[in-house]
């Protein structure tokens, strides 16, 4: 009897603590050449950790643009990179 009611316990414990919590996605870009560089902060509230990365779009990436200076006709490629994290 013990038994079960320590196991219905637990059960009650872990499916109330179920990691939700309100999730921070803050997210760096960094352009070269140029050196620019931004900040962007998410928050989502009550969200697991791998639903508040689907929601919030937390993904690092890189990315590389070019373009043409049209008075010199110069290309010039733009590297991006964007790092995240969840918390």
């Amino acid at each position: 009897m013990k038994k079960n009611i320590l196991f219905l316990l637990v059960i009650a414990v872990m499916s109330l603590a179920s990691c939700k919590k309100n999730r921070t996605c803050t997210c760096t870009s960094t352009s070269s050449p140029g050196g620019g560089s931004s900040t962007t902060i998410d928050t989502e509230s009550h969200l697991t950790k791998k639903e508040a990365k689907r929601v919030l779009g937390c993904y690092s990436n890189t990315s590389t643009s070019s373009y043409v200076n049209p008075i010199t006709g110069v290309s010039t490629s733009v590297v991006t990179t964007t790092t995240c994290t969840l918390k």
